[in-house]
């Protein structure tokens, strides 16, 4: 009877990680990472492929036409601009351009932000976009692979998610126990 509890209390804390885990709603995110160094000027352009206009989600128009726009983001690149100026840029044009639900910040793989490293998210639907340099030098960005501080569950309202559960989980098994007893 013992072993059912553990099991169902693990089963239990699974399930809450999961929960804790999973995207809110329906969120699209990409991170990016800048390196390089510009030796000219020039315009570093994001086209932003937005599928779904709406906030309630990609199909919309008549007959459940999908609508699909695109937006241009254009950050203004200087002679000797470097990474994570270029992040920086990034961030603030797309704040900047006011595109319904979208939004852009540093992310934070080791703790501290990182000014190369701009994370651009969309509350619901789906995106995609693409890049351009006109400006001269090695200066690109390149999608990065999300880091634990992107996970949801490591994130603190997670984190205190989870130890709800488990301190909830802690006090019912406390109960039962003293019942049967």
């Amino acid at each position: 009877m013992r072993t059912h509890r553990h099991l169902w209390s693990a089963i239990t804390a699974c399930v809450a990680l999961a929960i804790a885990s999973a995207p809110a709603h329906a969120q699209t995110a990409q991170a990016t990472k800048a390196s390089g160094l510009s030796t000219g000027t020039g315009t570093f352009s994001r086209t932003i492929i937005d599928i779904g206009s709406e906030p309630n989600g990609p199909i919309t128009g008549p007959f459940g036409i999908m609508n699909v726009q695109s937006n241009v983001v254009n950050v203004p690149v200087t002679n000797n601009m470097g990474p994570a100026a270029l992040g920086v840029a990034l961030r603030d044009a797309i704040n900047a351009a006011g595109l319904p639900g979208y939004s852009s910040r540093l992310t934070a793989p080791s703790g501290a932000a990182e000014s190369d490293r701009p994370k651009m998210t969309r509350q619901t639907g789906s995106f995609s976009f693409s890049d351009a340099n006109s400006a001269p030098g090695t200066l690109t960005m390149n999608a990065s692979a999300f880091t634990v501080e992107d996970a949801p569950a490591t994130s603190t309202p997670g984190l205190l998610l989870l130890g709800a559960t488990l301190a909830l989980l802690v006090w019912r098994e406390r109960r039962r126990s003293r019942r049967s007893a």
